[in-house]
């Protein structure tokens, strides 16, 4: 993600994959287990995803050479059953995942990448 490139992210099945809007082609950019749902943080380009194979939310820098994976990283956040959906909050700067029909707000955890 060089420069002010647009590139779409979009989750299928155990990957993420990206491609810019000027090609039909993509590229994996994450492989997971189970990846449910996606979100982003476009100012520090990291990917959040839930994994509902290990009940947990991911992350990962997109990276900046399409052709290179990302490398995830397991938050550890507990009790998570079954997630399914999750949005970043770019002001206050949150990660939100439902699961078992409720909100749980996981604050930015201060992880060096």
């Amino acid at each position: 993600m060089s420069g002010s490139s647009q590139v779409i992210l979009f989750a299928v099945g155990h990957e993420i994959r990206q491609s810019t809007v000027h090609t039909k082609n993509f590229e994996v950019a994450v492989i997971g287990k189970r990846i449910q749902s996606l979100t982003v943080d476009v100012t520090r380009k990291l990917i959040y995803w839930t994994d509902s194979s290990l009940n947990t939310i991911m992350r990962a820098m997109i990276p900046e050479n399409p052709r290179q994976l990302a490398h995830p990283q397991n938050l550890h956040v507990g009790g998570i059953v079954s997630p399914n959906g999750i949005a970043f909050d770019w002001v206050a700067r949150l990660v939100s995942s439902s699961w078992r029909l409720f909100f749980n707000v996981v604050k930015e955890l201060h992880y060096h990448y």
